[in-house]
């Protein structure tokens, strides 16, 4: 209301001639509004979406998928749970306010690479995902985003510049993964749930993982 009553404030001497006019504004005004709004949401279902079928892809085990807001987080993948305080990226240690410390030489053998890898183009999927569809991504969920894959890939390698070439790579892999159809149309069926129902069980993931294949393959 306090919103209407300022845009007839702004808008009196402009809609003079015309007092319905004050009132078109106001709607127009609003329909724009609800438009982002809905393609804010729509980026947020993409976004989750391609986090959970990626995961899924590599055998992570999903526990929800939601779209309703948590915080300064538009949405949320929860994968198993560990117990409180501990990194469920890396049980063997808890987190903590220096958590950027690399994996001792003796642990390295007991996490495969290619499970951190797994897991990190699962984080980069998000992104790739919302940028696909609407060429942009969600500024804080991707600022998160951006600080689990920094700080993964740290866990492996101790050099920037290796960093940086083996986030490029990792990237390049996930983005190639969403090409393929089966897999974009499971992104694009978890969206399309995840826009009906806002939140969504395994179970229901699975589900519509299921649809967007059989609709990949015309069965």
């Amino acid at each position: 209301m306090a919103r209407v009553l300022a845009t007839h404030s702004q808008c009196r001497g402009k809609y003079a001639e015309t007092p319905h006019a004050v009132e078109e504004h106001a709607l127009k005004e609003g329909e724009g509004m609800n438009r982002r709004i809905s393609k804010r949401l729509q980026g947020t279902a993409y976004h989750e979406a391609g986090h959970a079928v990626v995961a899924h892809y590599f055998e992570i085990p999903v526990i929800t998928i939601s779209i309703v807001p948590d915080g300064d987080l538009g949405g949320s993948v929860t994968y198993y749970p560990l117990p409180a305080g501990v990194d469920w990226l890396f049980a063997i240690q808890p987190i903590s306010e220096e958590d950027d410390a690399e994996i001792p030489d003796g642990l390295i053998d007991c996490i495969l690479r290619h499970d951190i890898e797994a897991l990190v183009m699962a984080g980069m999927a998000g992104m790739l995902a919302e940028k696909r569809v609407y060429r942009r991504h969600l500024r804080q969920g991707a600022a998160h985003d951006y600080y689990n894959t920094y700080r993964d890939l740290r866990r492996l390698e101790g050099n920037e510049r290796v960093i940086a070439a083996y986030w490029k790579y990792l990237e390049v892999r996930t983005d190639d993964l969403l090409n393929q159809p089966a897999v974009w149309a499971s992104v694009e069926a978890v969206a399309e749930a995840l826009l009906t129902k806002s939140s969504l069980t395994c179970d229901e993931m699975i589900e519509a993982i299921r649809e967007g294949h059989r609709k990949a393959f015309g069965v």
